[in-house]
């Protein structure tokens, strides 16, 4: 690299103002390397140059992406509004099954009370046709006795007139 300081005429100013030779000679060394590691050549420049360019594409590819990144994010909270809406629909559905599932229990145990009504008036039919059994099989057993009685009774008035005609008639002479 090329360097533009004289270290040489810098060390003799040096030693003409009583700066010690080797002192001015480190002194002029140090602002050397200062310089030369603190001043731009044109290649720097054209790397720093390149550098940006790629920074300048970058950062436009970053812009592209943001803005990409924004239209994603109003797509999801355009998402997020249609989404609360469902779960406000949801939520009112749910109240309703609720609702429902309520009154069906409620209905249920009216089912469960008449249900156990019926089958206590089951019962109390079942108690009332043994009843009416035994009374048929006592109405069939008096039947059977008063058939019985009655043709008895039947012989004994059949009898009784046929005696009368026969006391009639002897009465009567008709015999």
């Amino acid at each position: 690299m090329l360097s533009l300081f004289d270290t040489l005429a810098y060390t003799r100013r040096l030693k003409t103002a009583g700066v010690d030779g080797a002192q001015a000679e480190a002194f002029a060394d140090a602002l050397q390397v200062a310089f030369h590691e603190g001043v731009a050549t044109k290649s720097d420049i054209g790397g720093v140059r390149a550098d940006t360019a790629i920074l300048k594409s970058d950062t436009g590819n970053l812009k592209k992406d943001l803005a990409e990144s924004k239209a994603d994010v109003a797509v999801l909270k355009e998402d997020v509004v249609v989404l609360k809406t469902d779960v406000v629909v949801l939520k009112a559905d749910v109240a309703v099954l609720k609702e429902d599932v309520a009154v069906l229990k409620a209905d249920v145990a009216v089912l469960k009370t008449d249900v156990a009504v019926l089958k206590a008036d089951v019962a109390v039919l079942k108690e009332d046709v043994a009843v009416l059994k035994t009374d048929v099989a006592v109405l069939k057993a008096d039947n059977a006795r008063h058939g019985a009685k009655l043709n008895v009774l039947q012989w004994a008035v059949g009898l009784h007139a046929l005696l009368s005609l026969a006391m009639a008639a002897r009465l009567f002479g008709a015999f």
